[in-house]
Protein backbone atom coordinates (compact mmCIF):
# COMPACT_ATOMS: atom_id res chain seq x y z
CA UNK A 1 0.00 0.00 0.00
CA UNK A 2 1.34 3.41 -1.00
CA UNK A 3 1.42 6.44 1.29
CA UNK A 4 -1.48 8.00 -0.62
CA UNK A 5 -3.59 4.88 -0.15
CA UNK A 6 -2.79 4.87 3.59
CA UNK A 7 -4.03 8.46 3.91
CA UNK A 8 -7.16 7.70 1.90
CA UNK A 9 -7.88 4.71 4.17
CA UNK A 10 -7.72 6.99 7.24
CA UNK A 11 -10.14 9.46 5.65
CA UNK A 12 -9.54 13.11 4.84
CA UNK A 13 -11.67 14.33 7.77
CA UNK A 14 -9.57 12.34 10.22
CA UNK A 15 -6.23 13.67 8.92
CA UNK A 16 -4.25 16.28 10.82
CA UNK A 17 -3.04 19.53 9.27
CA UNK A 18 0.36 18.21 8.14
CA UNK A 19 -1.16 14.95 6.87
CA UNK A 20 -3.78 16.88 4.87
CA UNK A 21 -1.06 18.92 3.15
CA UNK A 22 0.81 15.70 2.41
CA UNK A 23 -2.37 14.16 1.02
CA UNK A 24 -3.11 17.11 -1.28
CA UNK A 25 0.47 17.06 -2.57
CA UNK A 26 0.45 13.33 -3.31
CA UNK A 27 -2.99 13.64 -4.90
CA UNK A 28 -1.84 16.45 -7.19
CA UNK A 29 1.15 14.39 -8.29
CA UNK A 30 -1.06 11.40 -9.05
CA UNK A 31 -3.53 13.52 -11.00
CA UNK A 32 -0.70 14.98 -13.08
CA UNK A 33 0.70 11.54 -13.88
CA UNK A 34 -2.75 10.24 -14.82
CA UNK A 35 -3.39 13.10 -17.22
CA UNK A 36 0.05 12.72 -18.81
CA UNK A 37 0.58 16.49 -18.76
CA UNK A 38 4.05 17.93 -18.11
CA UNK A 39 4.56 21.59 -17.38
CA UNK A 40 7.50 23.18 -19.08
CA UNK A 41 9.07 26.40 -17.78
CA UNK A 42 8.07 29.45 -19.75
CA UNK A 43 11.02 31.54 -20.91
CA UNK A 44 10.51 35.26 -20.55
CA UNK A 45 12.03 37.55 -23.16
CA UNK A 46 13.13 41.03 -22.07
CA UNK A 47 14.06 43.62 -24.61
CA UNK A 48 17.21 45.63 -23.74
CA UNK A 49 18.50 48.59 -25.70
CA UNK A 50 21.91 48.27 -27.34
CA UNK A 51 23.54 51.09 -25.34
CA UNK A 52 22.22 49.66 -22.04
CA UNK A 53 23.54 46.20 -22.93
CA UNK A 54 26.97 47.60 -23.80
CA UNK A 55 27.05 49.48 -20.51
CA UNK A 56 26.25 46.33 -18.52
CA UNK A 57 28.91 44.33 -20.35
CA UNK A 58 31.45 47.09 -19.71
CA UNK A 59 30.68 47.09 -15.99
CA UNK A 60 31.02 43.30 -15.82
CA UNK A 61 34.42 43.51 -17.54
CA UNK A 62 35.57 46.21 -15.12
CA UNK A 63 34.49 44.13 -12.10
CA UNK A 64 36.34 41.08 -13.42
CA UNK A 65 39.55 43.11 -13.88
CA UNK A 66 39.17 44.58 -10.39
CA UNK A 67 38.69 41.13 -8.83
CA UNK A 68 41.80 39.81 -10.57
CA UNK A 69 43.78 42.80 -9.29
CA UNK A 70 42.65 42.15 -5.70
CA UNK A 71 43.51 38.48 -6.05
CA UNK A 72 47.04 39.34 -7.19
CA UNK A 73 47.51 41.72 -4.25
CA UNK A 74 46.27 39.16 -1.73
CA UNK A 75 48.20 36.30 -3.28
CA UNK A 76 44.98 34.41 -4.00
CA UNK A 77 46.13 33.51 -7.50
CA UNK A 78 48.21 30.68 -5.95
CA UNK A 79 46.76 27.21 -5.88
CA UNK A 80 44.75 26.14 -2.86
CA UNK A 81 47.02 24.55 -0.27
CA UNK A 82 50.19 25.96 -1.84
CA UNK A 83 52.71 27.45 0.63
CA UNK A 84 54.11 30.92 0.03
CA UNK A 85 56.44 33.18 1.98
CA UNK A 86 54.81 35.77 4.19
CA UNK A 87 56.36 39.21 3.94
CA UNK A 88 56.50 40.70 7.42
CA UNK A 89 56.28 44.46 7.57
CA UNK A 90 58.88 45.91 9.91
CA UNK A 91 57.25 48.09 12.51
CA UNK A 92 58.92 51.41 13.26
CA UNK A 93 59.28 52.12 16.98
CA UNK A 94 59.86 55.60 18.33
CA UNK A 95 60.74 57.17 21.67
CA UNK A 96 61.36 60.62 23.13
CA UNK A 97 64.25 62.41 24.85
CA UNK A 98 64.11 65.56 26.94
CA UNK A 99 65.33 68.64 25.04
CA UNK A 100 66.61 71.66 26.97
CA UNK A 101 68.19 75.06 26.35
CA UNK A 102 70.07 77.15 28.90
CA UNK A 103 68.66 80.33 27.36
CA UNK A 104 67.15 81.59 24.12
CA UNK A 105 70.59 82.09 22.52
CA UNK A 106 72.04 78.69 23.49
CA UNK A 107 71.78 75.59 21.25
CA UNK A 108 69.39 72.78 22.09
CA UNK A 109 70.64 69.91 24.26
CA UNK A 110 69.33 66.34 24.48
CA UNK A 111 69.42 64.58 27.87
CA UNK A 112 71.02 61.17 27.22
CA UNK A 113 72.08 60.19 30.77
CA UNK A 114 71.96 61.40 34.38
CA UNK A 115 73.30 60.42 37.78
CA UNK A 116 72.64 61.52 41.35
CA UNK A 117 75.39 63.86 42.56
CA UNK A 118 74.56 65.24 46.00
CA UNK A 119 71.98 66.70 48.37
CA UNK A 120 72.11 70.47 48.56
CA UNK A 121 70.37 72.91 50.88
CA UNK A 122 68.24 75.53 49.11
CA UNK A 123 68.28 78.68 51.22
CA UNK A 124 65.52 80.35 49.21
CA UNK A 125 63.10 77.45 49.39
CA UNK A 126 64.32 76.28 52.80
CA UNK A 127 64.62 72.61 51.85
CA UNK A 128 67.07 69.99 50.71
CA UNK A 129 67.29 69.32 46.96
CA UNK A 130 68.69 66.38 45.07
CA UNK A 131 71.29 67.57 42.59
CA UNK A 132 71.90 65.45 39.48
CA UNK A 133 74.64 65.53 36.90
CA UNK A 134 72.85 65.43 33.55
CA UNK A 135 74.74 64.51 30.40
CA UNK A 136 73.44 66.41 27.37
CA UNK A 137 74.15 65.88 23.68
CA UNK A 138 74.71 69.13 21.81
CA UNK A 139 72.49 69.79 18.78
CA UNK A 140 72.79 69.93 15.88
CA UNK A 141 75.32 67.10 15.58
CA UNK A 142 78.03 67.93 13.07
CA UNK A 143 80.82 65.41 12.78
CA UNK A 144 81.85 64.02 16.18
CA UNK A 145 79.19 64.13 18.89
CA UNK A 146 79.84 66.62 21.68
CA UNK A 147 78.44 66.35 25.20
CA UNK A 148 78.01 68.73 28.08
CA UNK A 149 77.43 67.83 31.75
CA UNK A 150 75.18 70.16 33.71
CA UNK A 151 74.39 70.04 37.43
CA UNK A 152 70.72 70.76 38.10
CA UNK A 153 68.11 69.99 40.75
CA UNK A 154 65.93 67.00 40.07
CA UNK A 155 62.85 69.21 40.27
CA UNK A 156 64.20 71.36 37.42
CA UNK A 157 65.06 68.32 35.31
CA UNK A 158 61.61 66.73 35.54
CA UNK A 159 60.02 70.06 34.57
CA UNK A 160 61.64 69.96 31.11
CA UNK A 161 58.62 69.53 28.84
CA UNK A 162 60.22 69.91 25.40
CA UNK A 163 60.80 66.50 23.75
CA UNK A 164 62.65 65.19 20.72
CA UNK A 165 61.20 62.15 18.93
CA UNK A 166 63.79 59.56 17.87
CA UNK A 167 63.56 56.29 15.96
CA UNK A 168 64.55 53.02 17.63
CA UNK A 169 66.70 51.03 15.18
CA UNK A 170 67.68 48.06 17.35
CA UNK A 171 67.29 46.68 20.89
CA UNK A 172 70.09 44.68 22.48
CA UNK A 173 69.21 42.80 25.67
CA UNK A 174 71.88 41.52 28.06
CA UNK A 175 70.99 39.25 31.00
CA UNK A 176 72.61 40.26 34.31
CA UNK A 177 72.79 38.28 37.55
CA UNK A 178 73.91 39.41 41.00
CA UNK A 179 74.57 37.60 44.28
CA UNK A 180 72.70 39.48 47.04
CA UNK A 181 73.42 37.17 49.95
CA UNK A 182 72.87 33.63 51.16
CA UNK A 183 69.87 31.59 52.21
CA UNK A 184 69.64 28.34 54.15
CA UNK A 185 68.54 25.53 51.86
CA UNK A 186 65.87 23.24 53.29
CA UNK A 187 65.28 19.58 52.51
CA UNK A 188 62.95 16.74 53.58
CA UNK A 189 64.62 13.83 55.36
CA UNK A 190 63.68 10.16 55.28
CA UNK A 191 61.08 10.77 57.99
CA UNK A 192 59.40 13.41 55.85
CA UNK A 193 60.53 16.15 58.19
CA UNK A 194 61.87 19.48 56.93
CA UNK A 195 65.50 20.08 57.84
CA UNK A 196 67.87 23.01 57.37
CA UNK A 197 70.77 22.38 55.05
CA UNK A 198 73.77 24.37 53.90
CA UNK A 199 73.77 28.02 52.89
CA UNK A 200 73.37 28.63 49.18
CA UNK A 201 73.77 31.90 47.22
CA UNK A 202 70.65 34.02 46.70
CA UNK A 203 70.69 35.71 43.30
CA UNK A 204 68.55 38.16 41.37
CA UNK A 205 68.47 38.71 37.63
CA UNK A 206 67.54 41.64 35.39
CA UNK A 207 67.68 42.71 31.75
CA UNK A 208 70.18 45.38 30.74
CA UNK A 209 68.75 46.77 27.49
CA UNK A 210 70.57 49.12 25.15
CA UNK A 211 68.90 50.75 22.14
CA UNK A 212 70.40 52.08 18.95
CA UNK A 213 68.45 55.23 18.11
CA UNK A 214 68.41 57.62 15.16
CA UNK A 215 67.87 61.37 15.44
CA UNK A 216 65.85 63.29 12.83
CA UNK A 217 69.13 64.44 11.23
CA UNK A 218 70.25 60.81 10.75
CA UNK A 219 72.72 60.65 13.67
CA UNK A 220 72.80 57.20 15.30
CA UNK A 221 74.12 56.23 18.74
CA UNK A 222 73.48 53.77 21.59
CA UNK A 223 71.60 54.69 24.75
CA UNK A 224 70.20 52.82 27.75
CA UNK A 225 66.54 51.96 27.24
CA UNK A 226 65.58 53.34 30.67
CA UNK A 227 66.71 56.79 29.48
CA UNK A 228 63.98 56.88 26.84
CA UNK A 229 60.46 58.16 27.43
CA UNK A 230 61.32 59.47 30.90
Amino acid sequence: MSRLEELEAIGYKNLKGVEREEYRGLKAIQDGEDSGETKEPVAQMVEVKQDVLEGLLSRIETLEKSNKSFERQAGLQTKLGAWREVEEKKRIHTATLRKWRKDSESPSLLAVDWLFHKDQWNEERMLWEQIYKVKFLKLPVSGEMQHEVVEMPLTQFIMIDDRETVKIIERKVKKLIANVGFVRKRFVDENWETQKGNNVPMTVTKDDTTCTIELPDGTKFDIKEDRLNT
